[in-house]
C-alpha cells in the first residue's frame, strides 16, 4: 500500500513544479529549463544546481573553456551577469 501514495506524493510534487514554472513563463521570468539550454546554446555542459533567487538565476556548469563554474543569470531573460570559478 506505501508504493500508490509514494507515486501519488511524487505526482503531487511533479505537479507543483510544473504549475510553478508555468506561473514564471506567464509572468516573463524565465524557467530553469530555459536557463539549461540558454546555458547549453552558449557551449555549456554539466549543467546543474540551477536554482532561482531573488533576483537572478545561479547555476554550476562546465564552461566551453572545459573550467568549472558559477554562474548568474537575468530571471527574465537569462543573460549572465556574472561568471567565476567554482571553488568546490
Amino acid at each position: 500500500m506505501k508504493a500508490p501514495i509514494s507515486a501519488f506524493a511524487v505526482a503531487i510534487g511533479l505537479i507543483g513544479t510544473v504549475y510553478a514554472q508555468a506561473q514564471e513563463a506567464a509572468r516573463g521570468v524565465f524557467t530553469a529549463a530555459q536557463i539549461i539550454q540558454t546555458l547549453e546554446s552558449l557551449g555549456y555542459t554539466n549543467v546543474d544546481e540551477v536554482e532561482r533567487d531573488d533576483s537572478h538565476w545561479e547555476a554550476e556548469a562546465t564552461s566551453p573553456k572545459g573550467t568549472r563554474v558559477e554562474i548568474e543569470l537575468a530571471l527574465k531573460d537569462g543573460r549572465i551577469l556574472h561568471e567565476e570559478p567554482d571553488n568546490d
